[in-house]
């Protein structure tokens, strides 16, 4: 899974195998901006999790301030 080098890195994860992964990733686009967002698996319920709703309710809040 390739991605573009992100203008700010939020998150990344690293596993015992020695994967590594952005996960959480932000890049301004000429006007726009676009955040990249992997919290996990959703046979998890990770979407009921608190932190990870607010970090999408920021995320959307970061993206609508673009002018």
């Amino acid at each position: 899974f390739g991605i573009p080098e992100p203008d700010t890195l939020l998150f990344d994860e690293n596993w015992k195998g020695g994967e590594y992964f952005r996960s959480g990733c932000l890049w301004r686009l000429g006007k726009g901006q676009v955040f990249y967002f992997r919290p996990g698996d959703q046979q998890y319920a990770i979407y009921k999790n608190p932190h990870i709703l607010k970090i999408i309710e920021n995320a959307c809040l970061w993206m609508a301030s673009a002018e």
